[in-house]
């Protein structure tokens, strides 16, 4: 970003609170959540193990048609990208999350959706309503684009986005066991380094 150019930052626990996404944020300190509206547009990458964004395309990786990583095409929302899961036939509107460790479904949203589900325990998670319990469903058959998920599981989320965005969940991509995932804006791709 070149100086003079704007940066909205917004306070996190306000913008959110009152919706499932906000739940999320949980107790940690947060001084600004930055989304595609400010990002959008430029490919940049993260790298969860040297803990850096980098705004130039990593090396090998100009062209993502030729990369052997793992990709999947993304739709642009309104300050999001939106990826495509499908489960057990039905296809679930995800919003990738990069701050996110699990791959979240919104219990209104697939609520009768997904009958070949099984329940695979439950998960304790802190978040801004302090510390709640959400149960883990096993998600036989779950295909991210092409990509069969390795470890498909889900926690369900009593809750859910704002109608205004039709999301069916959260894509955690730490979830997918990654070292760094990158958005590439020319190709509306998300490719990613396994670990």
């Amino acid at each position: 970003m070149n100086k003079g150019e704007g940066l909205a930052i917004r306070r996190p626990r306000d913008s959110v609170k009152g919706n499932a996404l906000g739940r999320l944020v949980g107790r940690q300190h947060i001084d600004a959540i930055i989304g595609l509206d400010v990002l959008g547009g430029r490919d940049f990458s993260i790298d969860y193990q040297s803990k850096r964004i980098t705004f130039e395309m990593p090396m090998g990786g100009v062209n993502s048609t030729k990369t052997t990583e793992p990709q999947v095409p993304f739709e642009g929302g309104p300050g999001f990208a939106v990826v495509h899961i499908q489960i057990q036939g039905q296809v679930l509107r995800l919003m990738v999350d990069t701050g996110t460790s699990d791959l979240v479904l919104f219990a209104p949203r697939v609520q009768g959706r997904l009958p070949g589900t099984r329940p695979a325990g439950v998960k304790t998670k802190t978040t801004m309503a302090g510390e709640e319990r959400w149960p883990v469903l096993e998600l036989p058959g779950a295909r991210l684009g092409s990509i069969d998920l390795a470890t498909p599981e889900a926690v369900l989320m009593d809750g859910q986005a704002p109608a205004s965005v039709d999301l069916d969940g959260l894509l955690g991509v730490a979830s997918l066991g990654l070292r760094r995932i990158t958005f590439d804006f020319e190709h509306n791709t998300i490719r990613w380094e396994p670990r």
